[in-house]
């Protein structure tokens, strides 16, 4: 109830947008959403943040069963102490600008991709906090993943940035539904089987990334020709 109070207080004191102009036009506003839907960067991005997500639930969801079995037999406290590596998320996402400035969005991606791929490495080992640094490494590339997808779909669009971006997060939590197939794939092979469908997510996310990356460059070329 505070946090709800905070957040309500939090949203009206914010100032009002300068440039934000929302579209009035229900015309206008459907044939933006049906360029929106032919356009193929726009779409590849989507699915890498329904991908990033995926990851992100499936891997958290799912290492509690672990840890709360032996020989770890966790509690409740212990487990909850778990998600503070959350909190790398306070410095991880405004270092990935500069980041994002140096390599470009795409290799970023790819980047933080591997990042996440070591720590679910990591966790396959037995040592605690061997597991509990694999889990900081990979929330950790999740989280420059999300903020370098959500520049590239901005990247990825002229107009109706706002859409696009409500599509993106469409998709973005569409992937945490789909995480169910994580506890599913947790109960027929275990953590390691977890681990195996997280990398193959992983993988996906670099090589659509790269595909990003070629579409953005081209389309970039094409301006300045």
């Amino acid at each position: 109830m505070v946090t709800n109070a905070l957040g309500f207080w939090a949203v009206w004191r914010l100032p009002r947008s300068g440039a934000f102009r929302p579209a009035v036009d229900a015309r206008e506003t459907a044939r933006t959403l049906r360029s929106h839907l032919r356009n193929p960067r726009l779409l590849t991005v989507c699915v890498v943040g329904f991908l990033i997500l995926f990851v992100l639930v499936s891997v958290f969801n799912t290492v509690t069963f672990r840890l709360a079995a032996a020989p770890y037999s966790l509690g409740s406290g212990p487990l909850g102490a778990v998600f503070t590596v959350y909190l790398l998320g306070v410095v991880v996402t405004p270092a990935s600008a500069p980041l994002a400035a140096r390599l470009g969005t795409a290799r970023t991606l790819v980047v933080a991709s591997g990042l996440s791929l070591l720590g679910l490495a990591l966790t396959l080992l037995t040592a605690l906090p061997v597991i509990v640094l694999g889990l900081a490494a990979a929330s950790s590339g999740i989280f420059i993943a999300q903020a370098a997808a959500q520049s590239a779909v901005q990247q990825s669009v002229q107009g109706g940035r706002s859409l696009a971006g409500g599509l993106y997060n469409m998709t973005y939590y569409a992937g945490a539904a789909a995480s169910v197939a994580a506890g599913l794939t947790y109960d027929a092979g275990g953590w390691r089987a977890v681990v195996g469908l997280c990398a193959l997510a992983l993988l996906a996310v670099a090589g659509l990334s790269t595909v990003v990356g070629r579409r953005l460059r081209r389309a970039e070329a094409a301006k300045s020709e």
